[in-house]
């Protein structure tokens, strides 16, 4: 019955992460009287919110930027360490880790890590520079539109093999120098939107991609390109 309730409520609280094991809390620690006193189910649920604000509970918006990678055995950099930072928190297989950092010692042949970050970035330059054991990126929750610098953001990334940013536009960056440079692995590359761009410059952006089949460049706007 409580179980229930507390399903229903979260999924008015969707758009907001509760920084607790809400379940266990209003099972435990809310009175009988308030669980089974109120007989309609609207009513529950708003006793629940009110109670669930009323306890000081920090709650933030479930929006946030989050990456999730996925990385080989060994000692590894999930992201260039200055951008240690915006990391509020990182899960390995599924695992929370009580410390944030940016290099990992990973048993398994193949590790699932998320990200969550604490803000948007404008700065992607050398994000994942030299996170060269990682195979596999994807990014969610991100705002493209504010992304200004988006130099060598994969480069020496020499697994990885494929990359989606098809749903993004970065028309405001002007040089994606490097950007892929010696990801001699990659076979597939899904690029940004950079119609009616500023950009200015290629120089280097795919040099060293040996193993690259497909790269859709349809969306590209080169008419200020000065240095392929």
């Amino acid at each position: 019955m409580v179980d229930s309730e507390i399903k229903q409520t979260l999924k008015v609280l969707k758009n907001y992460r509760i920084e607790t094991n809400m379940k266990e809390y209003i099972s435990e620690k809310t009175p009988k009287t308030f669980r089974y006193g109120v007989k309609n189910t609207l009513s529950k649920r708003i006793l629940i919110i009110l109670f669930i604000l009323s306890l000081n509970i920090q709650v933030s918006i479930c929006d946030n930027p989050v990456i999730t990678i996925k990385i080989k055995k060994g000692q590894n950099s999930i992201i260039n360490s200055g951008f240690k930072n915006y990391i509020s928190e990182v899960s390995i297989n599924n695992i929370s880790q009580t410390n944030i950092d940016t290099k990992y010692n990973f048993e398994e042949d193949e590790n699932t890590v998320k990200i969550l970050l604490n803000s948007q970035i404008s700065n992607f330059d050398k994000m994942f520079c030299d996170c060269n054991n990682i195979y596999e990126i994807a990014f969610e929750n991100f705002d493209s539109s504010v992304i200004t610098k988006f130099q060598e953001v994969f480069k020496n990334c020499n697994q990885l093999r494929s990359i989606d940013l098809s749903d993004w536009d970065i028309s405001g960056v002007s040089t994606i120098f490097g950007l892929f440079q010696n990801c001699n692995s990659i076979t597939s590359i899904k690029l940004p939107n950079f119609e009616n761009s500023k950009l200015q410059s290629l120089s280097s952006a795919f040099c060293n991609c040996h193993s690259l089949t497909s790269l859709d460049v349809s969306r590209f706007d080169t008419s200020q390109v000065t240095k392929m």
